[in-house]
């Protein structure tokens, strides 16, 4: 999945004001967490779904608990009908309406312990734009905001990286997509963090 243009200079400057806004400190240093996964159960037109790509910087609060944001691009599918000739006749499918949902959020999560596995709950609310293009072409978008909440499990594979699965829903106050869920695989890279 390809970024947006109106994507990137927000995940620039997202990762530059984590680089200049960094503690020296090893143990305040943010967790990087990469998600890739996939988006459906869309409530709304399109109700298909695609790709789903995140990434979130987490600091510390205290033991079990962190906060940062999250930057995300889901595609929410396609609309796809049917050519129809003058005469009648099928001349096959094509692509109608495509919609992805992108944006920035703040993101907040809590963990129970455990020695290789951990179990975790996240919420984020933020700033979602929905879309609307065909065959590549933008033909329209919407801002709203959004509240998300999701769950997962980590398994760990040192002091500064681990692996696992999370489920998340997004609820949309407003638009042509209501809500959608997604799935994804995530990795996790602690900075500074001991092996």
């Amino acid at each position: 999945m390809i970024l947006r243009p109106a994507v990137r200079p927000a995940l620039v400057a997202l990762l530059a004001l984590a680089a200049a806004t960094a503690p020296a400190r090893a143990s305040l240093m943010p967790e990087v967490v990469a998600a890739l996964g996939g988006t459906g159960a869309v409530e709304g037109k399109p109700n298909g779904g695609g790709a789903s790509v995140a990434l979130s910087l987490l600091w510390p609060l205290e033991d079990h608990f962190q906060a940062g944001v999250m930057m995300f691009a889901d595609d929410l599918g396609s609309l796809d009908g049917r050519l129809i000739a003058p005469g009648g006749a099928d001349l096959g499918p094509i692509q109608g309406l495509h919609r992805q949902a992108s944006g920035v959020a703040w993101r907040l999560e809590g963990g129970l312990p455990g020695k290789r596995y951990e179990p975790f709950a996240a919420m984020t609310w933020g700033l979602y734009r929905a879309s609307d293009d065909v065959q590549g072409h933008r033909v329209g978008s919407r801002t709203s905001t959004g509240l998300g909440f999701g769950a997962g499990i980590l398994r760990h594979f040192s002091n500064r990286h681990s692996a696992g699965l999370s489920l998340r829903y997004q609820h949309l106050t407003r638009g042509a997509t209501d809500g959608y869920m997604s799935a994804a695989f995530e990795w996790r890279w602690r900075i500074g963090a001991g092996r």
